[in-house]
């Protein structure tokens, strides 16, 4: 007796659709939200070249937490001290404003502070560098992340 592969198929792939599709429950936490906090606690841009990406999170009645970096309005209280580009806070001068995060009728906000605007800091490894190398995959064992380093030139 042969056995028809579509007669298992069909169930398999309504099953994975029913896993894969977004219900309604995400919205319905984030309408019971009761805040929503802003990371990093405090926005420190120190000079020309210098980026702070946040992350927000809204705050549900269990007390955890749940991402919603991308779906909250980003605004500065001071245009002329800061911008926001996506989640990403730029300066545009020194001084010191609110970064707002805006969330239906929740709105949190946090202090930013951009200071040495005039500066263009010296290429940091860690903060400039290594972000560069994570992003193009060059620190995977098969790159420059190898115990051995490859070529002469070892990350660590």
């Amino acid at each position: 007796m042969m056995v028809s592969p579509a007669r298992y198929t069909w169930p398999l792939l309504a099953a994975l659709l029913a896993i894969a599709s977004p219900t309604d429950t995400g919205a319905d936490e984030l309408d019971a939200a009761t805040g929503l906090r802003i990371q990093p606690q405090v926005v420190q841009i120190t000079g020309d070249n210098r980026r702070q990406q946040v992350q927000v999170l809204a705050i549900l009645p269990d007390k955890t937490e749940r991402d919603v970096t991308h779906q909250v309005q980003l605004s500065i209280d001071s245009a002329g001290i800061a911008a926001v580009d996506g989640t990403v806070v730029a300066g545009r001068s020194d001084g010191e404003t609110l970064l707002i995060a805006t969330l239906g009728e929740l709105s949190t906000s946090t202090a930013l502070v951009v200071d040495g605007f005039d500066n263009f800091p010296a290429v940091d490894f860690r903060n400039d560098i290594m972000p560069m190398f994570s992003k193009r995959g060059c620190n995977a064992g098969g790159c420059h992340g190898k115990q051995t380093g490859q070529n002469g030139f070892r990350l660590s």
